[in-house]
């Protein structure tokens, strides 16, 4: 066994070095993509989830209000006399801007003198922390990540948005970016609890209370007691569940991209599986050879085997290092995919993970040898005497054409039903199943697709000048099973392409119209610092609202007021506005029911309107109930109305502010719309408000037109990474025609010698070839547009609307259709170029004895 590797094996692996640098190219291009994703998103989750650990510290318990608004500081007295609290320490947490580059970072307002025994603080070796500034002068002491990004050491001052405003202040000491201080990326900074509560304007209020225990056996006993003795407003939990709410929310777009990623590995299987069904029947004779003196089907097909672990072992392992590679751009695009719709999360540099990087070597070895199985198998199951003649392989699998026929349409049968099927809690795994069987099938039926086409080619190419076209469609069908796979791999890629894109155009159309219907003022006001994440939510100064409310220009102020409150398990945003002035504004389109009903009972306050991701994912109609934690204890209130959103895949619900006021005692706003006298006047305005407030608040404003393409810009960039998946995808099918045209072209030597020898030129040669490559692009861009079709449907109507709860108007770009139909066959032409060159290149006496 090791003598048939060493001497057969490892010497056609060096012969035939190019086709075997393409086929582990492909390995590694499917591979990288995996990882690479899988890298990204597990940076950003991780750069979350260590942020929540180092900030809870040695924490125990924490204490925390219900909906994200703070409680009374007097808790602090019940909570230490409670029996088993060894230590405590009050918190103010929150994420203001430097005013130089309105960079975030993380802030803390502790208790000095109680900090310790929850987070330590390694100090720079020159400096030491200016106590008497943090504790009377508000001073504030910042990570050396951030003090070196904005230039300061200790005694400067610092510029920070507090707010909206800019407030300087002295900084007390710097600190290495480690522990707690390694938060965000190490973009950290903490000051005293009082001075945090006086620049904040929070005088009396808590973010959350940090608990140790005297013994680790009574948290659970503890636990209980303290959420007994607090108000209804407030919960205890343990600091690992604090992220679990928001992974929850991360998992279905970890999912997705990962999905994706998941095609292009799948498309690199078809290239490994043509790469050994060509090198097995380019090694007919010798395999034949190799079982009439003595070797076994069991030895060979390790020998077979073992060259694919080595095309499969290479090619995951360069696999695994482009991964690396292209992680650490896609963690900057995930991590501010996730912060623009999620939550801020700051990565610094990609995240290796031992286990992610195991999956994609395993995923890479383990498909390849799983694609290769099946035509080693073939091979292997021909009779001895046949492997000396060229086409008995082909001929072999031909007489199983019609099985593979029906085994085609039932597997498309089966992707219609798991479409069907309902999601896996959130998750649409048995769409995703769909979605595959789609493209499993439409391969397999690849076979019969080319021989139906092929009669109508071979009568079109009679018209045609020459005899090149109707060699080539005769090359194609002799060899009919390698060229499907071939064009199935890139069938596959272009469905990839039309499936994505339509599911992204739908979308974004879908968008368009919904932001023509519900953006209708003429300005937009809010925090600049709020647009950096979905989750800052801080509230614009008042004076701003009450002076714009006098401005002659202005006709009609709308506001909106938004916080972040975990409802049935999972955070969503409650927002106020005033029913009817959103009403008049064209805000709300709902999904059914009658407008007037639905807002009359939003607006007496007895009802909530829900957005649709909401009532899809926790499976809501109109009519039902919804329990609303607020100061006061839950409340439960009618959902009056479903209303179509876009915003946020984590749902939003609407209350009327006159109600949210009689709750929350809260009147500010975070978001403020202005209706103008004369609205050709918008971009003037914008420029009056800007002077008037940019000296001393952060203000963002935006004209109607600017919003809507603010909307849309943020759209395109969530998607971005989609195309670079689709892309490689491609890629990696192009390869796969390369290999097949580079067989072709040895295995019909004599047949291209003959041709030569009785007097065909080069040119006529050369067009053989392409025209070759030219019909498999043909035929895969057709069938990939008709599966790709199929493909975006199962994408917008189950894994988007199961995915993240949006209905989706779908749409098809004719564009992309059209281009795809021009591109397709031409990329594959080209593809053709190098195959033909080598074809007219041989000499005619080798190749005429090639048998």
């Amino acid at each position: 066994m090791r003598e048939l590797i060493r001497f057969v094996s490892l010497r056609h692996l060096v012969r035939d070095r190019w086709r075997t640098l393409l086929s582990m190219v492909g390995v590694a291009l499917g591979v990288a993509v995996l990882v690479a994703i899988r890298l990204a998103n597990h940076t950003a989750f991780e750069a979350f989830r260590s942020s929540v650990d180092v900030v809870a510290g040695s924490a125990d318990l924490q204490i925390l209000s219900v909906d994200g608004q703070g409680f009374p500081d007097g808790l602090v007295r019940q909570v230490r006399t409670a029996r088993g609290v060894r230590s405590f320490a009050p918190v103010i947490e929150t994420v203001p801007v430097t005013a130089s580059d309105e960079r975030p970072f993380l802030l803390l307002g502790v208790d000095v003198f109680s900090e310790r025994s929850f987070r330590r603080y390694t100090e720079l070796a020159d400096q030491e922390i200016d106590l008497a500034s943090m504790l009377t002068n508000e001073g504030i002491v910042l990570s050396a990540t951030v003090a070196e990004a904005e230039g300061v050491k200790r005694g400067d001052t610092i510029g920070v948005v507090i707010r909206g405003r800019v407030r300087q202040l002295a900084v007390a000491g710097v600190v290495e970016p480690e522990g707690p201080a390694s938060a965000m990326g190490g973009r950290f900074g903490v000051m005293d609890l009082g001075g945090a509560q006086r620049l904040l304007e929070r005088s009396g209020t808590l973010d959350r209370i940090d608990l140790s225990v005297e013994d680790a056996s009574l948290i659970p006993e503890l636990q209980e007691a303290l959420q007994e003795r607090l108000p209804a407003n407030v919960e205890v939990v343990r600091p690992a569940s604090r992220g679990e709410q928001t992974e929850k929310m991360l998992r279905a777009f970890d999912l997705n991209l990962t999905a994706l990623a998941g095609i292009a590995l799948f498309v690199s299987m078809f290239l490994i599986y043509n790469t050994v069904l060509t090198d097995v029947l380019r090694r007919r004779k010798e395999i034949g050879t190799l079982r009439s003196v003595g070797a076994t089907p069991v030895q060979l097909m390790a020998m077979l085997l073992a060259e694919v672990s080595v095309l499969a072992v290479v090619g995951s392992t360069f696999g695994l290092a482009l991964g690396i590679v292209l992680a650490e751009a896609a963690a900057e695009q995930v991590a501010a995919t996730v912060t623009a719709l999620y939550v801020l999360v700051a990565v610094e540099g990609v995240r290796l993970d031992a286990p992610i990087l195991l999956q994609g070597a395993i995923f890479g070895f383990v498909l390849s040898l799983l694609a290769a199985v099946p035509a080693v198998r073939e091979a292997l199951q021909v009779p001895v005497r046949e492997t000396m003649h060229t086409m008995a392989l082909e001929q072999r699998l031909a007489r199983r054409r019609s099985r593979m026929i029906v085994a085609g349409c039932v597997v498309l049968v089966l992707s219609g039903a798991a479409s069907l099927a309902p999601p896996l809690g959130d998750t649409p795994v048995l769409g995703f199943g769909s979605a595959m069987l789609l493209l499993v099938g439409s391969a397999m039926l690849m076979p019969a697709f080319l021989r139906l086409v092929a009669g109508p080619l071979r009568k079109a190419a009679t018209r045609w000048p020459g005899v090149e076209p109707r060699l080539a469609i005769d090359m194609m069908t002799t060899s009919l099973h390698r060229s499907a796979v071939a064009g199935g791999a890139l069938m596959v890629a272009v469905a990839m392409l039309i499936g994505v894109d339509t599911m992204v155009g739908s979308f974004r159309s879908t968008v368009e119209v919904w932001v023509r219907q519900t953006i209708r003022f003429d300005l937009f006001v809010s925090l600049r610092s709020n647009a950096i994440s979905a989750s800052s939510q801080t509230p614009v100064p008042a004076e701003v609202l009450q002076e714009l409310r006098a401005w002659p220009a202005v006709r009609t102020v709308d506001t909106f007021r938004g916080i972040r409150i975990p409802v049935n398990g999972s955070t969503t945003t409650l927002g106020n506005v005033d029913i009817l002035a959103a009403d008049r504004a064209g805000r709300l389109v709902f999904l059914d029911g009658d407008r007037r009903q639905i807002l009359s009972e939003a607006e007496s306050g007895e009802g909530v309107l829900v957005s649709e991701p909401f009532a899809l994912r926790r499976g809501i109609g109109r009519g039902d109930r919804v329990s609303i934690p607020t100061p006061e204890g839950v409340r439960s209130y009618r959902a009056s109305g479903i209303f179509y959103d876009y915003t946020s895949d984590a749902g939003l619900v609407l209350m009327h502010r006159g109600e949210f006021i009689r709750q929350w005692k809260d009147s500010s706003v975070t978001n403020i719309a202005l209706e103008l006298v004369d609205p050709s006047l918008a971009p003037q305005v914008q420029e009056q408000i800007e002077r008037r407030f940019g000296s001393t608040v952060g203000l963002l404003v935006h004209t109607n037109s600017s919003l809507r393409a603010h909307i849309l810009d943020l759209f395109d960039q969530t998607f971005a990474i989609t195309y670079a998946l689709e892309l490689i995808a491609a890629l990696i099918a192009i390869t796969g025609v390369v290999t097949t045209l580079l067989s072709m072209v040895t295995e019909r030597q004599r047949e291209l010698g003959l041709l030569k020898a009785v007097g065909a030129v080069p040119g006529q040669i050369r067009r053989i070839v392409l025209y070759h490559g030219a019909l498999l692009g043909v035929v895969a861009a057709v069938g990939g547009v008709v599966t790709g079709l199929a493909l975006s449907t199962i994408l917008v109507y189950v894994i988007n609307r199961q995915s993240f709860g949006w209905s989706i108007q779908f749409s098809v770009d004719p564009t992309i259709l059209v281009a795809v139909l021009l591109v397709i066959p031409t990329v594959s032409l080209l593809s053709a170029l190098w195959p033909a060159s080598i074809a007219v290149g041989r000499p005619v006496a080798g190749t005429v004895h090639y048998e």
